[in-house]
């Protein structure tokens, strides 16, 4: 039978996202197959956060994602992760297609598995953020919406002739440019983001939502079936 199978956190914390997926792999219990983290708390309610091997419900892709099941009632996979800046995320598009990071550290799980994961059915997206121990701001992508994602190698921005993901120094679904830079350059927060090319001050980890505009400390992106 095939199973929903949870990771150790020592298994999850090195797995890249990558189809070199070989690892130590514990079941836990025999969910049947499975499709996001949302239909996991469906079939086990008491499943706890952490990490597990999905099936994506058309390319039959196996992952191992992040689920995050405490959150406003639980359910949501983990599609990005900062919080130490271990990462870089200045990457072409590919990567962002692709995915880069790993499930138990800083993470973008790959446009392609997340747009697969909300085309499933009617999908939300949560968005927290946090300056400090004391500064947290739960942020919406109203902005950007419909925007295509750019990179640099990759300019679909409303900007022209600049370059917003080379000015902001990430890749996003940039308008013109944005007010949310979650995947520029992670700086030490207190400090500005300063990169030859790059737009200073603008460049960094940040959200134009917090008065000083500082940089962020952490950022993560959730998304769930509803």
């Amino acid at each position: 039978m095939n199973a929903a199978r949870f990771v150790s956190s020592n298994t999850a914390a090195s797995l890249a996202h990558s189809n070199r997926t070989v690892m130590n792999v514990l079941d836990a219990r025999s969910l049947g197959v499975v499709s996001d983290c949302k239909e996991i708390l469906d079939v086990y309610p008491e499943a706890e956060s952490g990490f597990y091997e999905i099936e994506l419900w058309e390319s039959k892709k196996k992952l191992i994602v992040n689920c995050d099941m405490k959150t406003d009632g639980g359910g949501w996979t983990i599609f990005h992760r900062r919080f130490d800046g271990s990462i870089d995320f200045y990457q072409n598009f590919t990567e962002y297609e692709n995915g880069f990071g790993n499930a138990g550290g800083e993470l973008w799980l790959g446009l392609k598995y997340i747009q697969e994961l909300a085309d499933q059915d009617h999908s939300e997206v949560r968005i927290d953020l946090t300056k400090t121990t004391q500064d947290n701001l739960e942020a919406e992508l109203a902005y950007n919406n419909k925007a295509p994602f750019s990179t640099f190698d990759r300019d679909l921005d409303s900007a022209p002739p600049r370059s917003c993901a080379v000015d902001r120094h990430g890749g996003w679904w940039y308008y013109s440019c944005t007010f949310m830079n979650i995947n520029g350059l992670y700086v030490r927060p207190g400090t500005i983001c300063e990169v030859a090319g790059a737009e200073t001050r603008h460049c960094g980890h940040l959200h134009g939502g917090f008065e000083s505009g500082d940089m962020l400390r952490r950022s993560s992106m959730i998304l769930r079936r509803t």
